[in-house]
């Protein structure tokens, strides 16, 4: 059975043992009886739009908000200062609409332990960088700034990714890894209040 190492013996062979070994990386759904099939089809059909909804609402409640927070300041104001005022104290708000919609997608997000201030840790390194999912640990870590791509500051999200002030990297500039590190440096050097600069890693 699929998460179960058994033997009728109670003795295991080498080949029992790889014939039994689960790969992680690959889930089978296994609806053994009457019962399991039934509770997956009406969870599918009523949990599923329903979860849909809500994540979709939720997502668009923190757009709005971010596309108020941001109203009124250009790019360069954005990478001049951080946010002050009324357009941080937006921010929790939004972390916290982010968290509840990973939540209604299924998805906890467990805190242990203290995350370092901006005065201990002006860069926080998260790793392992490889998923869509590493947009909650945004939420996570108070909406501390990403480095991401020039181009994603015009897709749907990008007033999201904004509200960050992340650091963006023109990918057609040659001098664009110098005037990167240069930026991060400058924010993780500075006196002023920015965010927590969050680079992933790998």
């Amino acid at each position: 059975m699929n998460g179960k190492l058994h033997s009728e013996t109670g003795a295991f062979s080498s080949d029992d043992m790889r014939a039994e070994i689960l790969n992680p990386f690959v889930h089978k759904l296994e609806l053994d009886n009457t019962y399991d099939k039934i509770k997956t089809a009406i969870f599918t059909v009523i949990l599923l739009p329903f979860r849909v909804i809500v994540i979709c609402y939720l997502i668009v409640t923190a757009w709005f908000l971010a596309c108020i927070g941001l109203y009124g300041l250009s790019e360069e104001d954005l990478r001049r200062q951080p946010m002050t005022g009324w357009r941080r104290a937006l921010k929790p708000l939004i972390c916290f609409i982010g968290k509840m919609s990973y939540l209604a997608g299924g998805m906890a997000i467990t805190i242990r332990g203290r995350q370092a201030s901006r005065k201990e840790a002006p860069i926080l390194v998260v790793a392992p960088h490889s998923s869509f999912l590493d947009s909650c640990i945004v939420y996570a870590t108070k909406m501390s700034s990403v480095i991401v791509r020039k181009e994603s500051m015009d897709n749907y999200v990008g007033k999201l990714i904004n509200y960050t002030q992340p650091v963006y990297v023109w990918r057609d500039d040659p001098n664009s890894r110098q005037n990167t590190i240069k930026e991060i440096i400058e924010r993780a050097t500075s006196k002023e209040d920015w965010p927590q600069v969050w680079i992933g890693y790998p």
